[in-house]
């Protein structure tokens, strides 16, 4: 493995400096060039600092989101518990109102009949 490295360092060498062309930049040229790359790095540097207030609202909605469903865990229990509570009895059906309202005004009606006469 290592003959194969040093055989392909050993042979890419000359090509890469062989291929090098030596370009002078004019000073306007290096000023852009600096100019640019500063802009870069603010850019990135803000860029950076967005990623990270992301990052703390990212963990805080998944706070909220625990919260959320603690929230929602607990008001299906109350729910649970107000069901099984609620469960009807026997005296609270509405028809059983509806027949103690007609024996009702029968009976009253009744009363009245026969005081009257």
């Amino acid at each position: 493995m290592v003959k194969v490295l040093l055989s392909i360092l050993i042979f890419l060498t000359p090509i890469a400096c062989v291929a090098q062309e030596f370009y002078p930049l004019t000073e306007e040229e290096l000023l852009s060039i600096t100019n640019e790359i500063k802009i870069l790095q603010h850019t990135d540097s803000i860029r950076a600092e967005i990623i990270k207030e992301q990052d703390i609202k990212i963990l805080k909605l998944e706070h909220v989101i625990e919260l959320d469903s603690l929230e929602i865990s607990y008001q299906n229990k109350t729910i649970l518990a107000l069901q099984e509570n609620s469960k009807t009895v026997w005296y609270e059906n509405r028809y059983l109102y509806f027949f103690y309202g007609i024996a009702v005004v029968l009976g009253s009606s009744w009363v009245v009949k026969n005081t009257l006469k």
